[in-house]
């Protein structure tokens, strides 16, 4: 009986070496919350913002783009928090600290409401570009170009 359960656990041993490994997916932090004030009343656009950030972070963190790496900076205030800052003006979507005017406050800043009061939602590709840049951020080399816009 002894050698019958050796024989078995070694088999079992060699059929999990032999077996394929699944792909260890890279760990990042958790994704922040999204304060969707600057969208005021547009609660689906808001939705949609949460929804689309969501699978943009998660692309972002698939590919490696986060991996060693934190979107919202330590001691950002407050902590794990992006807040969307509309700005009628932009052409993209950038992520930042606010810096002088909020220190530690972290922004997702986009043209979410322009003058003419058309509401606007970046999609995914475009809030994981700004992830991105966010993190990673322009080469030395650029004076205009995938994060360094005109």
């Amino acid at each position: 009986m002894k050698s019958l359960i050796l024989i078995a656990a070694a088999f079992g041993a060699a059929q999990a070496a032999a077996a394929p490994k699944a792909p260890v997916k890279p760990s990042c932090a958790p994704a922040p919350a999204l304060d969707a004030g600057a969208l005021g009343s547009h609660r689906q656009a808001a939705d949609l913002v949460r929804r689309n950030f969501a699978t943009a972070y998660r692309q972002a963190c698939s590919t490696g783009i986060l991996r060693g790496r934190r979107l919202i900076r330590p001691g950002s205030v407050p902590p794990g928090k992006l807040f969307l800052l509309n700005a009628p003006d932009s052409n993209i979507a950038s992520i930042y600290n606010e810096g002088e005017e909020r220190p530690g406050r972290m922004v997702l800043e986009y043209h979410f409401v322009t003058a003419d009061r058309r509401v606007h939602v970046p999609g995914a590709d475009e809030l994981e570009e700004a992830i991105f840049c966010a993190v990673v951020g322009a080469t030395s080399e650029e004076d205009e170009g995938r994060c360094l816009p005109d």
